[in-house]
């Protein structure tokens, strides 16, 4: 992507900086950038700063502003909307570098979610692991966009983050083939990472009263989809995975060492809810999420 920066002298001895086309701007509170402001971070901003001054003039200032032509197009692709940035894409970095395709980046880029949220006011948050968590959280729960945090597969790695920013209460919402893998304590769900979806399944729907015969069946399953269909063929799709729910939520809070009151909430593709702890039956914390 193309990045420029223009520079004019001025005779105020100050540097300034600016953002041009295809900077996004700041329009919710949470960020390292306040509202209203270009979306260029604290620390590029003194890198260019600095940088700036090693050849600027005695008793000169300079304006710099930054452009990024394709930026508003590229910011469609980026998570950025969601953060409250519009309009292009974002300056970021702790240091001002970024490793291309970087595990780290990647978690770390997911985080700015948490400080939304929270900058927002909400104290229940919605963890799913991606977009069909987040669809479902909205249409079937009613669920503010800036009170869903999308996980990835990092479940582990931010709740962790969780923790250390404070958050109080949790709702772990998705589809039933990402947590599943969370009772079985698999906190990176990517399926090279770790894939036990049959074998929990099984196991629980065994706890439930299935026989060796759906056992089987269960453990040659293709898909969790399909793992659900031979339950329910069985009666046995609610108090399989509410079995399953309860691990997850024992996990869960295992992890965040109970500093977070944690809700569980498997779903369909469809959004059809398959399973709960007894938190989210008993307390229905999505119906006050202020």
């Amino acid at each position: 992507m193309e990045i420029t920066a223009s520079v004019k002298l001025t005779s105020d001895g100050k540097v300034t900086i600016k953002s041009g086309v295809g900077i996004g701007k700041v329009t919710k509170p949470g960020l390292q950038v306040p509202v209203g402001e270009g979306a260029i971070n604290p620390v590029p901003r003194s890198m260019i700063t600095e940088a700036v001054k090693e050849v600027l003039p005695a008793g000169k200032g300079v304006e710099v502003t930054i452009c990024a032509p394709e930026g508003a197009n590229i910011a469609k692709k980026t998570m950025n909307a969601k953060l409250g940035i519009q309009g292009g894409v974002s300056i970021l970095g702790t240091t001002g570098v970024v490793k291309p395709l970087s595990l780290e980046a990647c978690r770390r880029s997911l985080v700015p979610q948490i400080d939304v949220a929270l900058a927002r006011g909400y104290k229940r948050i919605f963890f799913v692991p991606g977009n069909i968590g987040e669809r479902i959280a909205k249409q079937q729960f009613g669920a503010p966009e800036d009170a869903i945090v999308q996980t990835g597969d990092f479940v582990g790695y931010m709740l962790d983050k969780a923790v250390e920013k404070g958050v109080k209460e949790i709702i772990v919402l998705g589809h039933s083939g990402k947590l599943v893998k969370v009772a079985a304590r698999i906190f990176n769900t990517h399926h090279k990472v770790g894939d036990a979806r049959n074998e929990v399944v099984a196991s629980y729907a065994g706890a439930s009263g299935a026989n060796q015969k759906i056992i089987n069946e269960l453990l040659e399953a293709n898909t969790t989809d399909e793992a659900t269909e031979i339950l329910r063929q069985v009666n046995l799709i609610e108090p399989t995975y509410n079995l399953i729910a309860e691990r997850v939520h024992k996990q869960v809070s295992d992890r965040v060492e109970n500093k977070i009151t944690v809700s569980v909430v498997i779903v369909a593709m469809d959004g059809k809810v398959l399973g709960m702890d007894q938190n989210a039956w008993s307390n229905k914390p999505w119906q006050n999420l202020t």
